[in-house]
């Protein structure tokens, strides 16, 4: 099964879709997180998408979707998750 692929937030709450798309869907809470205005939701939301992403990218590229693993790092570096999280997937998609 792959990661579903991003989906732009729909109305409602950006900080709170942030939250619910993090553990499951990087992109989406990715683009979520870029209007969330409440900083400490946003480093909540942060801390979520660090926990998910480098299991994200590493499916992703196991299943040689390289594409969407270093999509998924480049939206996770950007929402503050550190990029030595995701050497197993830089190994896999060099």
């Amino acid at each position: 099964m792959t990661p579903p692929v991003a989906a732009p937030p729909s109305g409602g709450d950006a900080c709170a879709t942030c939250m619910r798309l993090a553990a499951k869907d990087v992109l989406g809470a990715a683009a979520a997180y870029a209007s969330c205005a409440n900083q400490e939701a946003k480093a909540k939301c942060g801390q979520r998408v660090g926990a998910a992403a480098p299991n994200q990218a590493v499916y992703a590229a196991n299943n040689g979707n390289c594409s969407l693993a270093r999509q998924i790092m480049t939206a996770a570096t950007g929402m503050g998750v550190s990029a030595d999280r995701f050497k197993k997937s830089q190994a896999v998609c060099k």
